[in-house]
C-alpha cells in the first residue's frame, strides 16, 4: 500500500483554516466591541453569553453533532453505490425532516421561556436572560440547516463555502454595534439590538449556502422522509449520538448556570477566555477535525482500516506539533495577551481582565485536548461505531460534573470559575484516554508507543520555547514603557513572534515542521 500522503490532507485543512483564521479574528474583534461597549464582565454580557448557549446547544446537537456525524457517512455511501442523484434526494428528505424538528422544539421552547418570565420573585440577571433566550432561540432553525448544508457540501469536497459561513455571523455584529449602537439610549436596548441581529445573521448563514447547494445538484424543496430507510438508518444512528450530545450540550448549559452562581461577572469571564482558546482551536483542530470526518468515512466505506489508522496518527502528530507550543505560550502570556486584545479602555469593572486571565490559565491545556477529541470521535462516527463516544461522554459528563461542585464549594470565591475551566479540561482529558483505548481495540495498527514518543519529544522543545519568552518578555517590559498602548501591542506581538521563531529552530529535526516546509505552501519555485 503506498505511504500516506500529508499534502492532499495539509492543503484542504489549509483552505478550511484560512477562513476559520478569518471568522476567529472577527469573532475575537466582535467580543473585544462587546467588552468595551458593556463594560467588560458585566451582568449584561453574561446575560446575553449565557442566553446564547442555548440555541448553540442544539446547533451542536442536531447540526454539527448527531447529524453531521450519521449523515456523511451514508451519504458518502449512497453516493458511491447508487449515485450523486440517490444522495441528493436523500439530503432532501433528511432536510425536510430536521425542519419539521427544529419548528416544534423551537415553538415549544419559546412557550416555556414566556411561562418561566412570569415567575414571580426573579431577579434581573435571570429575567434578562430568559428576555435575550426568547429573542435568540430561534437562531437554532437557521443555524442547524445552515450546519446540513455545511455536511452535504464538506461530503462532496467542497470546504470554503462552510468554512466562510460563520464569518457572516461576525461581520453582521460587528455592523450592529457599530452601526446600531451609538442610536441606542441605553445599554438593555443595546443588548436587545445585539441579539435581533444574531438572528439576522442566522438567515444570511443559511441563505449563503442555498445557491451553492443547487449549483452542486441540491433540489431545495420538501419531500417525505418517513418512509424511505436509510433516513430510519440516520435516526438510529443519530439518537445514540444525540443522546451523547445532548448529555455533554447539557453539562455546558449547566457550567453556564453554576458559573453565574457563582457570580454575575463569572459567564462572561468563561467566555472571554473560551474565545482565546477557541481561536488557535478553531484554526487547527475544527479544520482537521472538518476535513478528516469525510475522509475517514470514504476510508471506513471501503474497509480501509490502515488508511484510517495512518490519517489518524499522522493527524494527532500534527496537533501536538502545533497545540503544544500553543497552550505553553497562552500560559506564559495570559495576561499581556488579554490586556492587548480587550482593554482599549477603562470603562470595564474592576478585575475583569484578572478574572479572565484566571479562567484562561486553567483553560489553555484544553488546546491540546480539545484538539485530541475532535480528531477522535469522527473515527468512530465513520465506521458508524456511535456508542463507544456516547458511553465515555456519560463518564466524563458525570466527572466534570462531580469537579465543578468540588471547585464551587473548595476554591476562593474569585477562582471557583477557573476551577469550572480545569474540570472541562480533566474530564476531557480522561476522556481522550478511554476514547484512545478503545480505539486501539478496533484499528490494531494504531500505535500509542510513537505517539507518545512524539508528544514528550515536542513537550520538551516547547517548554525550552516557553522558558525563552517569558525571559525575552521580561527583557521587553524592562524597556518599554508598557503603559502605552502601542508599546504594549509593540511588546506582546514581539514575545509572540519570538516564540514561534524560537520554536521553529527548535523543531528543525521534527518530522511534522519538515512535511509543512515541503508542501506546495511552502515550496520556491526554481527558475527554468
Amino acid at each position: 500500500m503506498k505511504e500516506l500522503k500529508a499534502y492532499p490532507l495539509i492543503k484542504s485543512v489549509s483552505v478550511v483554516s484560512f477562513f476559520t483564521f478569518i471568522s476567529r479574528c472577527l469573532g475575537m474583534i466582535r467580543d473585544v466591541l462587546i467588552f468595551n461597549f458593556f463594560g467588560g464582565t458585566s451582568l449584561t454580557v453574561s446575560a446575553f453569553y449565557v442566553a446564547f448557549t442555548i440555541p448553540n446547544l442544539f446547533r451542536r446537537l442536531f447540526g454539527e453533532g448527531a447529524l453531521s456525524a450519521s449523515f456523511i457517512p451514508i451519504f458518502i455511501k449512497t453516493k458511491n453505490e447508487n449515485g450523486i442523484e440517490a444522495a441528493w434526494k436523500l439530503n432532501q428528505k433528511i432536510g425536510t425532516l430536521l425542519l419539521i424538528i427544529l419548528l416544534s422544539i423551537t415553538i415549544i421552547g419559546i412557550f416555556i421561556f414566556i411561562q418561566l418570565s412570569n415567575i414571580e420573585h426573579l431577579n434581573n440577571k435571570w429575567l434578562t436572560t430568559i428576555d435575550l433566550s426568547i429573542i435568540m432561540f430561534p437562531y437554532l432553525i437557521f443555524i442547524c440547516l445552515t450546519s446540513l448544508c455545511m455536511g452535504t457540501l464538506n461530503s462532496l469536497g467542497h470546504f470554503s463555502t462552510s468554512a466562510f459561513s460563520p464569518i457572516l455571523l461576525n461581520l453582521i455584529l460587528i455592523i450592529c454595534m457599530i452601526f446600531a449602537f451609538p442610536i441606542c439610549t441605553s445599554e438593555i436596548n443595546k443588548i436587545f439590538v445585539l441579539s435581533w441581529s444574531v438572528i439576522i445573521a442566522g438567515i444570511a448563514q443559511l441563505s449563503f449556502h442555498i445557491p451553492v447547494m443547487i449549483k452542486k445538484g441540491a433540489i431545495i424543496r420538501f419531500s417525505n422522509p418517513f418512509k424511505d430507510k436509510k433516513v430510519k438508518k440516520i435516526l438510529l444512528l443519530m439518537l445514540p449520538i444525540a443522546l451523547g450530545a445532548a448529555i455533554t450540550q447539557f453539562n455546558v448549559v449547566i457550567d453556564k448556570f453554576l458559573a453565574m452562581h457563582v457570580g454575575s461577572w463569572a459567564p462572561a469571564a468563561l467566555t472571554y477566555s473560551e474565545r482565546l482558546i477557541y481561536l488557535p482551536l478553531g484554526i487547527i483542530a475544527t479544520a482537521f477535525g472538518t476535513v478528516l470526518l469525510p475522509s475517514f468515512s470514504e476510508k471506513a466505506s471501503k474497509k480501509d482500516l490502515i488508511g484510517i489508522s495512518n490519517t489518524l496518527i499522522n493527524s494527532i502528530g500534527f496537533i501536538f506539533y502545533l497545540m503544544i507550543p500553543a497552550f505553553i505560550g497562552l500560559f506564559i502570556l495570559a495576561e499581556p495577551i488579554i490586556e492587548t486584545i480587550f482593554k482599549w479602555n477603562m470603562n470595564h469593572e474592576e478585575n475583569s481582565i484578572q478574572h479572565i486571565k484566571r479562567a484562561l490559565i486553567f483553560y489553555s491545556p484544553g488546546l491540546i485536548v480539545f484538539s485530541l477529541s475532535k480528531l477522535m470521535i469522527p473515527v468512530f462516527y465513520s465506521i458508524q461505531d456511535v456508542k463507544t463516544p456516547v458511553k465515555i461522554g456519560l463518564v466524563v459528563v458525570f466527572l466534570n460534573f462531580i469537579l465543578n461542585l468540588l471547585s464551587i464549594y473548595s476554591l476562593p470565591e474569585f477562582w471557583k470559575h477557573s476551577g469550572l475551566a480545569f474540570s472541562t479540561v480533566i474530564s476531557e482529558g480522561i476522556g481522550i484516554c478511554l476514547l484512545m483505548k478503545c480505539l486501539i481495540k478496533k484499528i490494531p495498527t494504531l500505535s500509542l508507543k510513537g505517539l507518545l514518543r512524539k508528544f514528550f519529544n515536542i513537550l520538551i522543545r516547547s517548554l525550552l520555547m516557553g522558558v525563552l519568552v517569558f525571559i525575552f518578555y521580561n527583557l521587553l517590559l524592562d524597556n518599554f514603557n508598557s503603559t502605552n498602548k502601542f508599546n504594549e501591542l509593540l511588546i506582546t506581538l514581539l514575545s509572540i513572534l519570538f516564540g514561534i521563531f524560537s520554536y521553529f529552530l527548535l523543531c528543525k529535526n521534527i518530522e511534522e515542521q519538515k512535511t509543512i516546509l515541503r508542501s506546495p505552501f511552502f515550496r520556491i519555485k526554481k527558475n527554468d
